[in-house]
């Protein structure tokens, strides 16, 4: 297998079920997981927890990455989404065709404005999605290279959609079956 790199962003206000469900997973999977922030290197989440990135957002070489994946969270998605570098980036990553996944808040927030969800089915938080053109009340939805998630309660549901596309579905079955998955 290719080792695959992955970039996590993280603002203050992130959602943290969401942010370290989906490294976790996503490391335990084997790959290449980058915590980066667009502000402070440690942020404080939606709930009060401490959050530490690996490096900082503009010091990132993103030709590296093989995808982005945001995180949500209300407040972190509307940092996300006025950070320019980050919306830029997150643009050519989709246009590259590498993977783009957003959950909770930020698909509405984040992606829906950069124009990226115009004709692709997506999901975000239900209260938000009338933002989305092509809305699907799913937990989870993947169009081509982009993968959607509802929130808090499909963290983990979300992250092994990632490990399937990027990792393969084998990869993603034998991490289930070890962490004691029932998704």
């Amino acid at each position: 297998m290719i080792a695959k790199n992955v970039l996590v962003p993280i603002a203050t206000g992130i959602e943290e079920i969401e942010a370290v469900t989906i490294v976790d997973v996503l490391r335990r999977a084997g790959l290449t997981v980058r915590v980066s922030t667009i502000e402070e290197r440690e942020v404080i989440g939606a709930n009060g927890i401490k959050i530490v990135a690996d490096s900082d957002f503009l010091d990132e070489a993103l030709e590296d990455f093989d995808a982005i994946v945001v995180p949500g969270g209300s407040e972190a998605a509307r940092r996300f989404a006025a950070h320019g570098g980050l919306g830029t980036a997150i643009k050519s990553f989709c246009h590259n065709n590498n993977l783009v996944a957003a959950i909770c808040a930020s698909p509405a927030v984040v992606l829906a404005p950069l124009g990226l969800l115009n004709q692709k089915k997506a999901t975000c938080y239900p209260s938000l999605s009338d933002r989305i053109k092509n809305f699907v009340d799913e937990r989870v939805v993947t169009d081509g290279n982009i993968i959607t998630s509802q929130g808090p309660g499909t963290a983990m549901a979300f992250a092994f959609r990632v490990v399937e596309f990027l990792a393969g579905e084998k990869i993603a079955h034998n991490l289930k079956r070890d962490i004691i998955v029932g998704i």
